[in-house]
């Protein structure tokens, strides 16, 4: 596992083995709005895009707040379906598992985004741990 970046609101990490990226928010995320999440997530799409394999593209990313993870407010749920979510389309991301937190009012507004996109282009599903995500993802093919 290597670490792509770091700060006060996430961990983004690349588990090589698997092929898959992770956006890892930590507690303090949960007081994050508008758009420092927005710089947040543009963050973890950088990253992405950065350190996207050539020769063995990787398809699979979790998003992780377990420790805490902000709410998407509609500005940020706009950004997600108009830019991020194409950034990371073209980057060659497919699938996406959800490990989502207790805090209900951030989970209900993650999971609100994600149904709605709009182009519903990525294969995806929600977990309750971090074990369950990672074992959906690996019965997924690149």
């Amino acid at each position: 596992m290597k670490t792509l970046l770091e700060n006060e609101y996430q961990e983004i990490l690349l588990h090589e083995d698997l092929g898959v990226f992770e956006e890892r928010f930590k507690e303090a995320s949960s007081h994050i709005f508008g758009e420092d999440y927005i710089r947040e997530v543009s963050f973890f799409g950088k990253a992405i895009v950065e350190n996207q394999s050539k020769e063995q593209p990787f398809s699979k990313l979790i998003i992780n707040t377990l420790a805490g993870g902000p709410t998407m407010e509609p500005q940020v749920q706009q950004f997600m379906h108009e830019e991020f979510y194409p950034m990371i389309l073209k980057a060659g991301i497919r699938h996406k598992a959800y490990c989502l937190g207790p805090e209900i009012i951030a989970k209900l507004s993650v999971e609100l985004t994600v149904d709605n996109d709009p182009r519903q282009q990525f294969n995806y599903q929600f977990f309750a741990t971090l074990e369950e995500s990672m074992a959906w993802l690996q019965t997924i093919r690149q």
